[in-house]
């Protein structure tokens, strides 16, 4: 009866939620919501400046400088944000973050030392965002694999 509950209980779950086993306090999760709100403007805000300097290049003026250096401004907010969720997280997510951080940083370590040299053969040339994406993709990975080892 108590398993049936249970079972219940975690098919109601958010995907979310059953990612993260339930993990963390009530601040924890509005930290980290506030983090990917962040996350989520300046991924939009520097699609939308890249869209529009790519599309308007008689766009030169000191105006252009500043729809480039919007995205960077907001990048700022990201990391206050996550600074902000980190020192207040308990012990456990503080753990599965840091995890996450050293996977995602080995990883791109690894490969854009790796890919350099790749470039070196004939690879075409590797753009400094390539590597961030293969590093948050690392860092993902690594919350992840930290969740699902501690639950």
């Amino acid at each position: 009866m108590m398993n049936d509950l249970k079972e219940g209980a975690e098919a109601r779950m958010s995907f979310w939620a059953a990612l993260s086993a339930g993990c963390g306090t009530p601040e924890d999760r509005k930290n980290q919501l506030a983090f990917v709100c962040w996350s989520v403007v300046w991924v939009l805000t520097l699609a939308a400046a890249v869209f529009y300097l790519e599309n308007n290049p008689e766009f030169q003026d000191p105006a252009a400088w500043a729809v480039a250096s919007i995205p960077i401004v907001l990048s700022i907010g990201i990391v206050f944000a996550f600074l902000r969720f980190l020192r207040n997280a308990d012990e456990f997510i503080r753990k599965i973050q840091i995890e996450g951080l050293a996977v995602g940083f080995g990883t791109g370590v690894v490969f854009g030392i790796g890919y350099r040299i790749l470039e070196r053969v004939g690879a075409p040339e590797m753009s400094a965002s390539d590597l961030v994406v293969v590093m948050t993709i690392g860092w993902m990975a690594g919350q992840i694999a930290g969740v699902w080892r501690y639950r």
